[in-house]
């Protein structure tokens, strides 16, 4: 189980980072550095983990399949196990937010990393802006 879990969390961190990596075209129109560094931390963060919500989406389709999926299924399983994740990195910034934790995992939470970066470039209410 644990085989399956590691590889499938694999996959789905290399899917994340192909679906961001898609997003710096629209998200450089911006800024082309603020979305390099933007998409780059998010994806950092996002796949810091053991990605085990991602891996259960292929799980939870192969126990109530019965069977492994297609090439499409395993596409779409992909893009669901994806969002899935990006959703929970969305749910743990927020939480950092909401409990105001500096730190997520001994680095600084993404709020944090934001406020720093900031305030060293004399924005004014740096705190509220890396929010």
């Amino acid at each position: 189980m644990s085989d399956f879990l590691k590889a499938t969390g694999k996959l789905v961190a290399r899917h994340i980072a192909q679906r961001l990596k898609g997003l710096e075209g629209q998200l450089s129109k911006i800024s082309p550095a603020l979305a390099r560094e933007s998409l780059a931390l998010l994806n950092e963060f996002a796949t810091a983990g053991k990605l085990l919500r991602g891996s259960l989406v292929f799980l939870g389709y192969e126990l109530g399949a019965g069977r492994a999926p297609d090439e499409g299924e395993h596409q779409n399983l992909l893009d669901l196990a994806c969002a899935m994740e990006l959703l929970q990195s969305s749910l743990l910034i927020h939480d950092d937010i909401m409990d105001r934790d500096e730190f997520r995992l001994g680095r600084p939470a993404i709020h944090s990393h934001y406020k720093s970066l900031l305030h060293n470039r004399g924005i004014a209410e740096a705190g509220h802006h890396g929010q």
